[in-house]
């Protein structure tokens, strides 16, 4: 400016424009003293003085800036800089802060500023954390009543992005259905219809997935029904079904359940008789220590937090000396393991008193636990009148105490 023969060289005052002066008192101060202090409030005027005199290193001291001082109330506003500025890591790192705490920055007044396709993709991602699904459709009322005139035109292309599913059939009934903007088009009542039918019958529709708050840490008490690879859970507080997709979750045909602490343990495994043991805790499968027997189709309970499984189906090997080949077959276990969590393993604890028995149903009544029918062999699967109470011991552990038949096999 002062060098090349253009008119400022030659006026004894400059005007520069698009920096404020209080902006520029701490560039200047920052020029002297290589300090300079930064807050939410002034950052954007500070990195557009930077900009506009192309001061590198303060400019990377506000990428740094922007990035350590991340929270919901600033990241859609610092993501704006970013994008502006080209700070490509400052907009990475606003959109991460964006996503882990949707629910909260969908309060703040910057969320109605969002151009519309980016509200769509966001609401549409599994990556945005919500722990309750309702949140997603509150926040899309937020945004479309910030300009109702203008931007209910597009409630229904977002409307279609709420897992209606995964909402409480309460809030279904009392803030869904009743909405205004719900009830003024078919095509958002046939949704909430439909989500009706799923709570009543979920068998019949698609599971729809679950968002990251939802999936780790959202479920603490639920009913668990399993078969086969299917695994799903009923959250009896938000009374919905929701099935469970997880690329580590084993085969649980042959496995037994049993509840384990905070969690369902699955003895077994999918190929017949196993030692291995996954703990399913609500959120993922953790392995356990393995049984010392390879068991399937065992039947097992919970006493005092320790495990307990009973009999179930062995596999065998045999070598017939004719031809040399090997050949496999199952018998029925006469024993029972116990695991102890203290010393995190498994050990033959004793004998059946009734021989062997595979799928008996358990259940425990206090400290006693009952052993109903089962079969013996392999070869008869009859139902069986066998009734047994194993109970606490203090000198020995467990001892089986002999109860009178069922009266009906």
């Amino acid at each position: 400016m002062f060098s090349s023969k253009m008119r400022e060289e030659k006026e004894k005052t400059v005007v520069i424009k698009g920096i404020t002066p209080s902006a520029m008192t701490l560039i200047l101060d920052y020029i002297y003293t290589d300090i300079i202090t930064l807050t939410d409030d002034n950052v954007g005027e500070v990195l557009q003085a930077a900009s506009l005199l192309t001061i590198l290193e303060l400019q990377d001291i506000i990428k740094e800036y922007l990035v350590e001082a991340l929270k919901p109330s600033t990241c859609l506003f610092f993501r704006d800089l970013g994008s502006l500025y080209s700070l490509e890591n400052v907009v990475v790192e606003a959109n991460k802060c964006l996503k882990e705490n949707f629910e909260e920055v969908s309060t703040q007044s910057d969320f109605c500023n969002l151009e519309v396709a980016e509200l769509e993709y966001l609401i549409s991602s599994d990556e945005i954390m919500v722990k309750d699904e309702c949140k997603v459709f509150e926040a899309i009322l937020i945004w479309i009543k910030h300009d109702d005139e203008n931007r209910k035109k597009y409630f229904f292309g977002l409307f279609i992005h709420v897992r209606l599913q995964l909402i409480s059939l309460y809030y279904l009934s009392d803030k869904v259905r009743t909405e205004a903007l719900v009830r003024e088009s078919s095509e958002c009542r046939d949704l909430v219809e439909d989500a009706f039918h799923f709570h009543a019958d979920p068998n019949r529709f698609k599971f729809q997935s679950l968002r990251r708050g939802q999936e780790k840490g959202a479920i603490n008490n639920f009913i668990l029904c399993y078969g086969g690879l299917g695994l799903i859970l009923y959250n009896p507080s938000k009374e919905m079904w929701i099935r469970w997709n997880l690329p580590s979750q084993p085969d649980l045909s042959y496995s037994t359940p049993v509840s384990f602490g905070n969690g369902t343990a699955f003895c077994g495994s999918d190929t017949g008789p196993s030692t291995k043991v996954t703990l399913f805790d609500g959120n993922d499968f953790l392995p356990m220590p393995p049984m010392v027997k390879a068991r399937a189709k065992a039947s097992a309970d919970c006493v005092f937090g320790d495990i307990l499984i009973f009999g179930g189906e062995l596999s065998s090997i045999f070598t017939f000396p004719s031809d040399g080949h090997s050949s496999g077959f199952r018998s029925i276990a006469d024993d029972f393991e116990i695991y102890e969590p203290g010393k995190k393993q498994w050990k033959i604890a004793g004998k059946l008193p009734n021989g062997p028995r595979s799928e008996a149903a358990t259940v425990v009544v206090k400290e006693s636990v009952y052993l109903l029918g089962g079969f013996q062999s392999i070869e008869d699967r009859g139902p069986s009148h066998y009734y047994s109470r194993a109970s606490k011991d203090g000198s020995t552990g467990l001892i089986f105490i002999p109860l009178r038949s069922l009266q009906t096999k």
